[in-house]
């Protein structure tokens, strides 16, 4: 079942299943309502308190919740979706136990010190990533109009995930200073008063930080699943605000294939609040695999905006070679008319450095023939040597891994593209001009 306090954007996706669950979201909410109000009458029945009121003091304590859902819809939009939050079983379940409270001070703390403050803070972290997903729909909306679908190069989701990021640690900070300084603030009212208060703050700053994710990561649960040739995000991935190295290192280097390790690093950095994480980790690589890592990035969408992101944590000397990997992923972003091929080949010193590093041979080999087909000025057969290396590091770049047959073209396709209608255009004109000298020999 997949509820709102796990992944809120995910229910926003126009997708079959999504229908489904919201069906069954909104019949376990009828369901457990009805729960609810059945044991509140069995309750007052017991306690030989009134009904009304039993509910009264349960409605009480979704105020607080109502107050936060008002705020999120004005914010982020989606009222179905927040509505949903008051309705979901433990908003209720937390309801319950205030009505219960007016007979036992111990269901009376468990949802006002415990339920209300955790679903407030689960709250804002999630109003968070909705926020993030509304303005990623945003950008690729207005991408799709402006351009036929290609391979984006950007990845401005960084930028807002770490936002979403300052805000939970912002609000947790607050809280926790809140609560340490509760008991001195509510010192008139009470002494228990003050230490409750202080302990609902806590319980909100650790639901701003969804503790439980970061707890479920210290326990090694993966970060990434992978699915197919794809990967998502796990909860741990995607609520954890802390994650130690050893555990994104195996996400960063995978010896058998590099396209592995760039598909769930970049399932990690959309959908996850780990990029500061993720940057630290990359200053523990080596340089072959900072530039492994780097390479297969530029293949991805968005795979410029985080090889930019992560250059500044990597080796020094790999500086060139992602300089001219992120470019080259840029290009291939560009429409067709608008790429500089040969110039993103020679700007850089990416590709002279990577020959005399020797970390990809290969690769800089392909790269160098590639600047030389696009010199050329008549045909050669090394425009074709080109075309043919070039082919060859495109199944070597996807490895095992391979990919969807419906995937938009990387950099490499790009740059065959844009090598075999260079050849195409010299062939013509090679041939016109055999055309008009044997037209000329015939005239004589």
């Amino acid at each position: 079942m997949i509820w709102p306090y796990s992944a809120a954007h995910t229910l926003l996706l126009d997708r079959p299943s999504n229908r489904h669950a919201w069906r069954r979201a909104w019949l376990l909410s009828g369901l457990t309502a009805v729960a609810a109000l059945a044991s509140l009458r069995v309750v007052a029945e017991l306690s030989g308190q009134r009904w009304i009121i039993l509910i009264s003091v349960a409605v009480l304590a979704a105020v607080p919740l109502m107050i936060g859902v008002s705020l999120a819809v004005m914010g982020t939009g989606h009222a179905r979706l927040w509505f949903l939050f008051i309705a979901a079983p433990p908003a209720t379940l937390t309801a319950v136990l205030s009505g219960i409270g007016v007979v036992s001070p111990t269901a009376a703390t468990l949802s006002w010190v415990v339920g209300v403050p955790m679903l407030l803070g689960m709250l804002l972290s999630s109003a968070c990533a909705v926020w993030v997903f509304n303005q990623v729909g945003d950008l690729t909306r207005a991408h799709s109009r402006q351009r036929a679908a290609g391979l984006s190069a950007g990845l401005p989701v960084l930028r807002w995930q770490n936002q979403a990021r300052l805000i939970r640690l912002t609000a947790a900070a607050g809280c926790a200073l809140l609560a340490f300084a509760a008991p001195l603030l509510f010192r008139p009212i009470g002494r228990g008063f003050g230490i409750a208060a202080g302990a609902a703050l806590l319980v909100c700053a650790l639901a701003c930080l969804r503790f439980e994710a970061t707890l479920l990561c210290l326990a090694r649960q993966p970060l990434v699943a992978f699915e197919g040739r794809g990967a998502r995000v796990t909860y741990a991935g995607r609520w954890t605000l802390f994650a130690p190295t050893a555990a994104l290192l195996p996400l960063m280097i995978d010896e058998q294939c590099a396209a592995r390790a760039s598909v769930a690093l970049m399932a990690l950095l959309r959908e996850g609040g780990l990029g500061p994480a993720v940057r630290a980790a990359s200053s523990r690589l080596t340089l072959d695999q900072a530039q492994r890592l780097s390479l297969s990035l530029s293949l991805q969408p968005g795979g410029a905006g985080a090889i930019r992101y992560l250059s500044t944590a990597f080796p020094e000397p790999i500086a060139p070679f992602a300089s001219t990997y992120a470019r080259l992923a840029d290009e291939a972003a560009k429409p067709e008319d608008l790429q500089r091929w040969l110039a993103a080949l020679t700007d850089h010193r990416g590709v002279v450095t990577l020959a005399e590093t020797g970390l990809a041979p290969q690769l800089a080999r392909m790269l160098a023939g590639a600047s030389d087909a696009l010199l050329r000025d008549s045909y050669a057969p090394t425009i074709e040597i080109a075309a043919d290396g070039l082919q060859q590091t495109i199944l070597a770049l996807y490895g095992t891994m391979g990919r969807t047959p419906d995937a938009p073209a990387s950099w490499p396709d790009a740059l065959l593209a844009r090598i075999a209608a260079h050849g195409r255009l010299l062939g013509t004109l090679r041939t016109a001009g055999a055309d008009a000298a044997d037209f000329r020999v015939t005239q004589k």
